[in-house]
């Protein structure tokens, strides 16, 4: 495997977490999967402090999704605002409130 396989698209990647970044999302991290599970390559994690914050952390997140041509295969949580996740298939980003990334870690 060549450096360019085992480095990822950071532009892609971009892609997903400069919204959670923009809209104040607290411990944004970027979990590498290649190799470890076959149905994504990456996770996109990040906390909102309140139901309202959630769901405007996912809202910008599809946006700008949708401005680099990604559009979500599946969307889950949207209306509980608790943790939503948003499956781009190679990527899946997680927006959850503090409680709940605590207790699934």
């Amino acid at each position: 495997m060549n450096d360019s396989e085992q480095t990822p698209d950071l532009k892609a990647l971009e892609t997903f977490t400069e919204p959670l970044l923009a809209m104040k999302a607290e411990d944004v991290q970027v979990m590498d999967l290649r190799g470890i599970a076959e149905f994504a390559d990456y996770f996109v994690i990040g906390t909102g402090t309140s139901d309202i914050q959630i769901r405007a952390i996912a809202d910008a997140v599809m946006e700008h999704g949708k401005e680099n041509g990604q559009r979500p295969f599946n969307i889950e949580g949207y209306d509980q605002r608790k943790w939503i996740l948003i499956d781009f298939v190679d990527v899946v980003v997680h927006v959850m409130q503090p409680k709940e990334r605590t207790f699934y870690g």
